[in-house]
């Protein structure tokens, strides 16, 4: 494949470059250090599906990116106390050629990024602030890829402590004032004909603030935001949001201290939502040995769907008995108006932690409690709804990767996952981006390595419906006990749980449980010449009156250092679950193997074999394998860079091949 010349814009640019560094001040005007780069790129890709129930599809691309890149860094205005900035222009040329299921594509594009940013009044305690940039970014992933262009320009002004407020007597604060305007505009396509079109606009206002007091301390920050998306799926909505915290030490020693954090969350358009909440802490030492912790928390979330008004006090002392003993004792208190009723619970909790320092370097550790609580519903419905509670898409996806709804008794034909990734609100599809997985009264959601929506670490929120008894009245009885024994090359870990319910009014409709969980960990840890090396398994045993199930889990890491370039690390994890309630079966693999080399000067190489796999009895049957070869060269001011990588996918009756091949040549100027 011929490269693209990088044509009239980019040798105007050198042109003008070399102009300027030969004149560094022209007037007024100074320039400060001059900086570029040359960039060319070369992507390969072949990617290949097939399935036993459909024809197979084939894609092959190649991709050529030329780039130049040209900064002034520091730039000044008769004096950089007065006026400076810095200044970054990239220009380049793409090619991309694509051959889709037989049919050619292609297409060439222009490349055009800045980054300008210009303060005014810089060295004084009042200034200003100009910025814009903009910049693309082609991302491609095991199914296909992602182009992206982002904009952001806005103006800014920051105030400091020692401005001329405090010689006029008025109160000393800092604080910055921030208005922007950001479009990002994001293509995702697929090997199977799936799209994903993003065009987001903000409009985003933010004033935050600072106060310092001799023992407090407040801080505050307000926020609206316009936020338009006319992509595949048109979404609009405008947003408030402020948070005032304050902080200060009390008591005749400053022995005591009062955390305060007050913030306020209106969303309009779209489902209307908004979340308030006042988070009030106060800590004591009372001495030494003695402490006391309060704290009060009132959460309010109004919805389509109603308003939910939550409060939680809680009061605990801790006191250091002995030099090896300590207990704790606690108290707390719930009520919950929802749209649908009230609920209502007290418990209370105590427990001692007991250390002690054994022979041959070993440690003893020992923990144990008792709880006891009582719940009060008082419902007119047996659905309670939950709205957006926030978890995060799994490190890597597939091979069963996912995370637990914190909820029993969910209707899964009420679960919404919303992908929140860069403020967006991002609709996503059971089946197509996520699987649901039904374990006993819980429900877990796997993200499906295909999604074009779900990424690895994404935010996500989720909406559902559980049920419980609307009128009834239980008693929870818990305990706990956990024992560790650690000589540094080897530890021993035993645990209990249990907790059980007991009817006290009303009538049991199945929703109250008993459970008992108790584990065992033993870890081996070793140190030999160039080898480090650490392996366990962990057992446990899981027994309630919805859900049955022994876990067992197998796990290694090895280290080993033959001489200085070389490493090589293994790591592996074998997991398995049988469950007696409901029947099924479970079982998870994950091997890694790396290898790093460091050579002579600027030059490392790094190889990774990987294999995941999960298979569910009731469930769809994955694995994940993959190979990657990577090698970085820096020479002077030359940069080097080569990726080769392989994945192959199986899902059922259907597997996914992708072959890359990324190779990158720079220069600095």
């Amino acid at each position: 494949m011929r490269a693209a010349l990088p044509g009239a814009p980019l040798a105007a640019a050198w042109l003008c470059m070399v102009a300027a560094a030969h004149a560094q001040t022209v007037g007024s005007f100074t320039f400060g250090t001059w900086e570029g780069s040359l960039q060319t790129e070369l992507d390969l890709d072949r990617e290949r599906e097939r399935s036993d129930n459909g024809p197979e599809a084939v894609l092959d691309r190649r991709r050529m990116l030329e780039q130049l890149t040209v900064g002034n860094d520091g730039y000044s205005l008769f004096d950089p106390r007065l006026f400076s900035g810095n200044l970054r222009v990239t220009l380049g040329m793409l090619q991309d050629s694509s051959r889709e299921n037989g049919e050619p594509i292609s297409t060439h594009a222009r490349i055009d990024g800045y980054s300008f940013d210009a303060t005014a009044f810089g060295g004084f305690p009042y200034s200003g602030k100009l910025f814009a940039d903009r910049a693309q970014s082609f991302f491609t992933q095991p199914f296909g890829r992602t182009d992206t262009t982002a904009e952001n320009r806005g103006v800014g002004m920051h105030l400091a402590e020692d401005s001329r407020l405090r010689d006029m007597g008025l109160p000393f604060l800092s604080g910055n004032l921030r208005a922007e305007q950001q479009h990002v505009t994001e293509n995702t396509s697929g090997i199977s004909g799936q799209r994903s079109y993003l065009d987001e606009h903000r409009d985003i206002v933010t004033q935050d603030g600072h106060k310092g007091f001799e023992t407090a301390d407040l801080d505050w920050r307000l926020e609206y935001e316009d936020f338009r998306d006319t992509g595949t799926i048109a979404t609009e909505y405008q947003s408030h949001a402020g948070n005032l915290n304050y902080s200060q030490d009390f008591g005749t020693t400053r022995n005591g201290r009062w955390d305060s954090r007050l913030s306020a969350y209106e969303r309009v358009g779209g489902s209307k939502y908004s979340l308030d909440s006042a988070d009030e802490s106060v800590h004591i030492d009372h001495r030494s040995d003695l402490s006391s912790d309060y704290h009060y928390l009132m959460t309010r979330i109004a919805t389509d769907a109603g308003i939910s008004l939550s409060h939680n006090l809680t009061a605990s002392v801790t006191d250091q008995l002995f030099k090896n003993l300590s207990g704790t004792a606690q108290l707390t208190g719930q009520r919950q108006a929802i749209p649908t009723g009230r609920l209502t619970s007290y418990s209370a909790q105590g427990g001692f932690n007991y250390q002690h320092e054994l022979p041959y370097s070993g440690r003893l550790s020992a923990r144990m409690g008792v709880r006891e609580q009582f719940q009060d519903n008082q419902l007119v419905s047996s659905s309670i709804d939950i709205v957006e509670e926030s978890h995060a898409a799994p490190s890597s996806l597939g091979a069963g990767a996912g995370f637990a709804l914190n909820q029993s008794f969910i209707d899964p034909a009420t679960i919404l996952v919303v992908d929140t990734r860069g403020g967006a609100r991002l609709t996503t599809l059971a089946g197509v981006d996520y699987d649901l997985v039904q374990e006993g009264n819980l429900v877990r959601v796997v993200p499906i390595a295909t999604s074009l929506v779900i990424r690895a670490g994404d935010p996500l929120v989720v909406s559902y419906s559980y049920r419980t008894d609307p009128s009834i009245r239980y008693r929870t009885d818990g305990n706990w006990a956990n024992l560790t024994l650690d000589f540094g090359w080897v530890s021993l870990a035993l645990g209990h749980d249990q907790a059980d319910q007991s009817l006290l009014s009303g009538q049991d409709s199945r929703f109250l449980q008993d459970l008992r969980r108790d584990t065992a960990q033993l870890d081996l840890r070793g140190h030999w010449r160039q080898m480090q090396a650490q392996g366990g398994v962990a057992l446990t045993r899981y027994d309630s009156t919805h859900l049955v199930y022994d876990e067992m889990r197998l796990y290694e890491s090895a280290t080993y250092r033959p001489s200085w370039p070389w490493m090589v690390v293994l790591y592996s994890d074998w997991t398995r679950d049988d469950f007696t309630l409901p029947e099924r079966h479970t079982d998870r693999r994950s091997t890694r193997l790396t290898v790093d080399h460091y050579g002579p000067g600027r030059w490392s190489t790094n190889a990774q074999l990987g294999y995941r796999a999960t298979s569910d009895s009731d469930g769809p049957t994955e694995s994940i394998e993959d190979a990657t070869l990577g090698s970085r060269l820096t020479y002077g001011k030359f940069s080097l860079s080569s990726d080769l990588s392989y994945t192959k996918r199986k899902r059922d009756g259907s597997q996914l091949d992708t072959w890359r091949f990324d190779l990158s040549l720079g220069r600095r100027l």
